[in-house]
């Protein structure tokens, strides 16, 4: 099961943390935005996101994620497609900040979803936003584990700051949505760092 394999490298990476040596960057901040795609039990799809990571020291910081998608269902009438808004926080574990060179990342989210279908947004979008159950929206909630890595630095912004990318593979599960049962999804970001000297 692909999740099974990203748990057992998400495992490898957090050992190899330990031995990896790695510059101070307490108090470090993050803000992304990021396109990605993913394919999930009910069908595949594209996703935006945005977030925000906070390093308490140099290898563990906390991590705030939110995320809109569009579902295609594997269905050819497109009835069951999905849109689904999430919000994921959690810990998250580095290699070490390295502005011009390269970091690993690995980190565990508690996951919350809402989703409906097409139909029920284009209906009752407001109601959906707000989580109201009687427009549609279903609520779920879940795990995400995942591995990211950050390229060197594409543009430097005074001391301490900088634009990198980031690449991460989350697998997810939230057991109780069809559609979204499992999810392995690739995201691309564009980040800002600030604090990091």
């Amino acid at each position: 099961m692909p999740l099974l394999r990203l748990a057992s490298s998400t495992a490898l990476l957090t050992a190899a943390l330990a031995l990896t040596p790695a510059p101070a960057s307490a108090n470090e901040m993050t803000i992304s935005l990021g396109l990605g795609g993913q394919l999930s039990a009910g069908g595949a799809g594209g996703t935006g996101s945005s977030g925000f990571r906070y390093r308490f020291t140099d290898r563990f910081g906390v991590q705030v994620a939110g995320q809109v998608g569009h579902l295609t269902a594997t269905g050819a009438s497109g009835e069951d497609d999905q849109l689904f808004l999430g919000l994921a926080v959690g810990p998250m574990l580095s290699t070490g900040t390295a502005p011009h060179g390269w970091e690993g990342l690995a980190f565990l989210h508690l996951t919350h979803v809402h989703t409906a279908s097409v139909a029920s947004w284009e209906r009752t979008p407001g109601a959906n936003l707000a989580g109201d159950s009687s427009g549609g929206v279903h609520h779920r909630s879940g795990l995400e584990l995942g591995l990211g890595v950050i390229g060197p630095a594409l543009a430097d912004h005074g001391e301490g700051t900088h634009v990198v990318w980031e690449a991460d593979l989350i697998g997810a599960v939230l057991p109780s949505s069809e559609p979204l049962a499992w999810t392995m999804a690739l995201r691309l970001s564009l980040a800002l760092r600030l604090g990091d000297g």
